[in-house]
């Protein structure tokens, strides 16, 4: 899926041979059961969005028998960080927050304490989890849009987003889950790979 993001930017690979055609897996039949093709939730609004990102981590928390902290959440938008943070605070739940590119000592911390990882897709460069759930993935948002931009402004917030995004779902080893809004519909990012049966289309 990471690779279909990637290729439906740009199109920086129409005149290029696809290296990843003669790619193989080097997983070993333990991580072939943890694996599962990606999945995208739709949901009705943006409260339901926060929530349904904390559900579906203890789902995948239980499913990969791993912690907390073997799970990102991340988002595109930083408003949906500020959010997911704010519901945890209200509900008790652990987190840690991730503060730069590649934070290690968040992640350190998250490991120690027994929290999950929340973050900005701007900060989980070099970093790897279990599980990544991106949050807000949705039309309208990703990339966002606006009536005022000109059409250079459309495309270097279509180029950064599919970026931002390819490096959001490739921080996963075994699960990637996106949530968007129903009404707002799969961000155009995505939807190349629904199309394509790389991603599954449910509702939370």
């Amino acid at each position: 899926m990471s690779f279909s993001i990637v290729a439906s930017g740009a199109m920086l690979f129409t005149n290029f041979d696809n290296p990843v055609e003669a790619a193989g897996s080097a997983f070993t039949d333990v991580d072939e059961k943890l694996a599962a093709i990606p999945r995208y939730f739709n949901v009705a609004n943006d409260e339901a969005l926060i929530e349904a990102a904390f559900a579906r981590t203890e789902i995948l928390q239980s499913d990969l028998s791993c912690r907390r902290s073997d799970i990102l959440i991340v988002s595109l938008d930083e408003k949906i960080v500020e959010s997911l943070a704010a519901f945890a605070e209200k509900r008790n739940k652990p987190y840690s927050i991730l503060k730069r590119r590649g934070d290690l000592r968040a992640v350190e911390a998250a490991n120690r304490s027994g929290q999950v990882v929340i973050g900005h897709a701007d900060y989980v460069g070099g970093l790897e989890f279990y599980a990544v759930v991106a949050v807000g993935i949705d039309g309208g948002r990703v990339p966002p849009t606006s009536k005022d931009e000109s059409e250079s402004s459309k495309n270097f917030l279509s180029y950064a987003a599919h970026n931002r995004l390819y490096v959001a779902v490739s921080r996963a080893k075994y699960r990637v889950e996106i949530i968007g809004e129903k009404a707002r519909g799969p961000s155009k990012l995505i939807v190349p790979a629904i199309h394509a049966g790389l991603l599954e289309v449910a509702d939370a």
